[in-house]
């Protein structure tokens, strides 16, 4: 068993100091995860691997934050909760393998998250995968699932469910974004990662039409445009995000839209569940992305 590429992140404060001062955090990088806590933050990731005799062989990336929230506003409510608990457990970059005497197994996957938001003697629970594959092997028999992808939520005690939850409300749509690979101009990064320490920055890369390309092929998932593109950066790129089942949009979710006569704005490419969550979380935002 080893683990590589560690980090831990810790937030805390006590006392009298309150986190209800409107974008305190934006005073210090460092004190960022504070927006929306009271209490203490706590993340830890890093690259797990694991190898037993001939049996099992496996890594994944992890990460698992710990989030005491305030004032947020839950699923179902009309008004907001003074204190509630979010545990995250993201999981990225998988590949797990058993096998012996004949028998195979392999699971792989882009992405297998669980979120839980406890609140007062009520709980909601989500559970999302994507990407995932999945290969059996039996003396005679062989099958194997591709791309699948699965979502599944639930609320238990007085909780109300509500179909996606985890989009209602941008402090809870973390877990849509813990471990997300996100590629675009470095003022867009730094911004979203004040908003959600727990996503991935990634290198730039500097041909727009890869970057976009890439969210089509599932090797990053979130890539940023700037304004100023044109229909020849962008039209091929769209066609295979499209073609994907991903979306690319403006800020504002507005489609594309070609032989325009100018210039296109700011653009963000993504799968549906992380564009939603997106677009929902910079809204109040826009300025700071423009």
């Amino acid at each position: 068993v080893s683990v590589t590429n560690g980090g831990i992140a810790l937030n805390s404060f006590g006392g009298t100091a309150t986190a209800t001062v409107d974008d305190w955090t934006t005073i210090d990088p460092a004190l960022t995860a504070f927006t929306g806590l009271t209490g203490q933050q706590v993340t830890v990731t890093g690259d797990a691997s694991l190898t037993l005799a001939s049996v099992i062989d496996g890594s994944v990336h992890f990460a698992v934050t710990d989030k005491q929230l305030t004032n947020v506003t839950l699923p179902g409510d009309s008004a907001p909760t003074a204190s509630a608990q979010l545990l995250e457990v993201a999981l990225t970059n998988i590949d797990v393998t058993l096998g012996a005497a004949g028998f195979g197994f392999e699971l792989t996957g882009d992405g297998l998250t669980l979120a839980a938001i406890t609140a007062g003697g009520r709980s909601w629970t989500a559970l999302q995968g994507t990407g995932l594959g999945v290969v059996l092997s039996v003396p005679g028999v062989s099958g194997s699932v591709q791309n699948g992808g699965f979502s599944y939520n639930a609320a238990t005690g007085t909780a109300q469910t509500i179909d996606n939850w985890a989009t209602y409300d941008s402090a809870l749509a973390g877990y849509v974004f813990t471990g997300a690979t996100i590629a675009g101009p470095k003022r867009y990064l730094d911004r979203l990662e004040r908003l959600d320490p727990s996503i991935l920055p990634q290198p730039k890369v500097h041909s727009l039409a890869l970057r976009l390309t890439r969210v089509g092929a599932g090797t990053l998932d979130v890539a940023f445009s700037s304004g100023g593109s044109q229909d020849w950066d962008l039209a091929a790129a769209h066609l295979l995000v499209h073609e994907a089942g991903g979306l690319l949009t403006d800020f504002a979710g507005r489609p594309l839209l070609f032989n325009g006569g100018g210039a296109h704005s700011a653009l963000v490419a993504a799968g549906p569940a992380r564009h939603g969550a997106l677009l929902e979380l910079v809204r109040d935002r826009m300025p700071e992305f423009a």
